[in-house]
């Protein structure tokens, strides 16, 4: 496990490994120090530090990235699920590269494209057809269609706290972390926000929809966020849910 601090200034940071010094317009600020915030940078590796002077740190923040397997139970046919082991290369082609052939489909869900919110991988389709959806990301949940019941191993970052936008309306949420919470305390922070969460587990034969409604507590038949899932979440207004268990 890797543990980095982020010191942001406008836009320019500041990357370190936890214990360390890092000097900014000549103060030195040490790891214990109050944290403002956080900020995800999964898309960057931190080779060393670089020293941002003339301006004021508005931000402290502090990242946990671990290298880790993702170990995914696919039923046949439709599963809703997500991953958040992602390796370098999050390409569908590479992180599912000895199972495509067992893959009829793979969707995705955007939200804000107003012309063309599904987004499809299909590699049985000729060479020739253009795949709108290519590459998995850790905040986003995803309908895989198999044509057999299988388990497939991923490894890659798994990285926390992210911090997850969320749209008014349907978002296809991924549960980006390695442990279980419970819905109503994960989501604390938008309280108020959402209206309506269904899984679908489909291992579950008899009864794969699961629901949550934060205004009908005793009629829930979901509890909790679950690893490898994903979540319809409609949202009543624009959020951003910080997603952490440190």
């Amino acid at each position: 496990m890797e543990r980095f601090i982020i010191l942001r200034d406008s836009g320019n940071d500041a990357v370190g490994k936890l214990n360390t010094k890092i000097e900014i317009a000549g103060a030195i600020l040490l790891t214990g120090m109050i944290l403002f915030g956080f900020v995800s940078l999964e898309e960057r590796s931190p080779h060393g530090l670089e020293r941002i002077t003339g301006r004021a740190v508005s931000k402290v923040f502090v990242l946990e990235k671990v290298l880790l397997d993702c170990n995914i139970s696919l039923e046949e046919n439709w599963n809703l699920i997500e991953v958040h082991c992602i390796p370098l290369n999050s390409s569908i082609d590479n992180m599912f590269q000895s199972h495509l052939g067992d893959i009829r489909s793979i969707h995705g869900y955007d939200p804000l494209d107003p012309d063309d919110k599904w987004k499809t991988y299909a590699s049985n389709l000729p060479s020739w057809v253009v795949q709108d959806l290519t590459s998995i990301e850790r905040r986003k949940g995803y309908w895989v269609d198999m044509s057999l019941k299988e388990n497939i191993t991923i490894n890659g970052y798994y990285i926390q706290p992210l911090t997850v936008y969320l749209y008014q309306g349907w978002n296809l949420l991924g549960y980006p972390l390695d442990d279980s919470l419970l819905i109503n305390e994960s989501f604390s922070s938008i309280s108020g926000k959402y209206s309506m969460i269904y899984a679908y587990y489909a291992y579950d034969t008899v009864d794969p929809w699961k629901i949550y409604d934060p205004d009908n507590i005793p009629l829930n038949d979901l509890e909790n966020f679950t690893p490898l899932y994903g979540y319809w979440v409609n949202m009543t207004e624009n959020a951003s849910w910080l997603a952490s268990t440190i």
